[in-house]
């Protein structure tokens, strides 16, 4: 009877530990490196770091909050103004060392959040906009800017935002043909933005699409809610576009009616994410931005230098005189350039091309702003008698 007794104890007691052990067991963290004695040795001492990087884990959100973070700061420190008159004002070396340490302290947070998260756009998105930020100061940033947007949407071409952000920058850079073609695939995405519909029109009669720009033109006219103030807008430049495409002769590319997709940049070979997201979107915007020609034009690009490479624009005859050159690299022996008046002067007055060239190879950038570049491309607007106001006109390079 006593061995009995002592045999059910024994077998008690072993259950009872065993509970135990397991109760500690399940109440451990999941961890995949188990903490190590401290004579684990060499391979010990690579598993303890390993478990030291586990626990410095970041997330996502950690690397591009504290990047913007750093951005904001060092853009804070660059627009200081002085005085009442609200002027920036001259950083000290102190300042301005200062801000070139905040900038790397971005780049530095988010390059790591790039090194943790290859495959998450949102980090390639925001390195962009830290590139942007640096477009004034540093040359290439609009290329490292693009190059980086361009990765986010291979990543994700679901997000229209990207695609709005790359037509913008190629719109800084002249390059009117990658910002429709970028804008195009925004609109896709996002078919109820007629800011982007807008934008994309502009974009393909800036890069002399001038047939495609009048489709997208009269598709945003019929979307615009009735009584919005940008419709009469719409009408005048519609009209003079098709004065442009009669006056040059032009054949639509497509039939009356259909909208073609811009023809591919020499930059952007194929269309990305032109997958339609589910038609559940919010009401049409019945606001759109319709900006002028500074305002469309990049802060870090001058006007002069966008005007180079664009298909389209406008030009002035001053009063009193009969003739005006643009300058612009896009004319060629064969190009034709068409000429129609917007306001001014010009009844029982002819505007015609008085002469044109076409740039050299050696054609030199311009240094100093309004200075006409040396053996580069323009043509000369003419018209028969001085008119007695100015006379503004819009022209096109048609190739």
């Amino acid at each position: 009877m006593r061995k009995k007794i002592i045999f059910t104890t024994i077998i008690i007691f072993i259950t009872v530990i065993t509970i135990i052990t397991v109760i500690k067991l399940s109440r451990q963290e999941n961890r995949l490196i188990s903490p190590l004695p401290e004579s684990a040795g060499e391979n010990g001492t690579l598993l303890a770091e390993s478990a030291a990087e586990e626990e410095n884990y970041q997330t996502v959100s950690y690397y591009i909050t504290t990047s913007q973070g750093f951005l904001n700061k060092a853009q804070e420190l660059s627009q200081q103004t002085s005085g009442e008159e609200n002027f920036p004002r001259q950083q000290t070396p102190e300042e301005k060392q200062k801000i070139i340490e905040l900038i790397n302290q971005s780049l530095d947070i988010i390059n790591q959040g790039i090194a943790t998260y290859p495959l998450d756009d949102r980090v390639f998105a925001q390195r962009a906009t830290i590139y942007q930020a640096l477009a004034l100061i540093l040359p290439d940033a609009g290329k490292f800017a693009a190059q980086d947007l361009k990765e986010a949407i291979k990543l994700n071409n679901q997000n229209p935002t990207y695609h709005t952000r790359l037509a913008n920058l190629y719109l800084a850079g002249g390059d009117f043909e990658g910002a429709a073609f970028s804008f195009y695939n925004a609109y896709q995405l996002e078919p109820t933005n007629l800011q982007t519909l807008y934008n994309l029109a502009d974009a393909l009669e800036k890069s002399g699409q001038l047939a495609k720009a009048t489709n997208w033109f009269e598709k945003l006219l019929g979307l615009l809610p009735p009584g919005d103030e940008n419709q009469e807008k719409i009408r005048q430049r519609l009209d003079v576009l098709k004065e442009a495409i009669t006056k040059a002769n032009l054949k639509y590319l497509t039939s009356p009616g259909e909208l073609a997709a811009p023809a591919a940049s020499s930059k952007e070979k194929e269309i990305i994410g032109t997958q339609e997201l589910p038609l559940e979107q919010a009401a049409l915007a019945s606001k759109i931005i319709i900006a002028g020609e500074k305002e469309a034009n990049n802060t870090s690009q001058s006007a002069a230098e966008v005007s180079l490479n664009a298909l389209s624009g406008e030009g002035v005859i001053p009063t009193g005189k009969t003739e005006v050159t643009i300058y612009n690299n896009n004319v060629e022996a064969k190009s034709k350039i068409v000429i129609v008046p917007l306001e001014g002067d010009f009844k029982n007055r002819v505007l015609f091309v008085a002469a044109k060239k076409a740039p050299l190879p050696e054609c030199l950038p311009e240094t100093t702003p309004g200075v006409a570049r040396r053996d580069c491309g323009w043509f000369k607007v003419g018209i028969d008698v001085a008119p007695k106001s100015e006379i503004k006109f819009k022209w096109w390079i048609v190739k």
